[in-house]
């Protein structure tokens, strides 16, 4: 719900009364991605500035970069301090 009520990147697919996801369901979602609506316009532009924030964030020198790769070497070692 968060990736598309407030980040506005992605499309929520809903799932019939089974749990399944239909084609059509799969056909809508893809439609409003690749698609020329407002609603498609606006999704590929908010992905774009998340994309261009996460790389910002994540240059070599950049201290948040540092502290993940911090943290996946204390995950990949079996540090339990998180």
């Amino acid at each position: 719900m968060i990736v598309q009520g407030v980040w506005k990147n992605g499309v929520r697919v809903n799932d019939n009364e089974y749990g399944i996801v239909e084609r059509d369901e799969f056909e809508r979602c893809i439609g409003i991605t690749m698609g020329y609506s407002e609603e498609g316009e606006e999704l590929r532009e908010n992905v774009k500035k998340w994309r261009d924030l996460a790389k910002k964030a994540m240059k070599e020198t950049d201290l948040s970069n540092v502290n993940l790769k911090d943290f996946t070497n204390d995950l990949l070692l079996g540090c339990n301090e998180y």
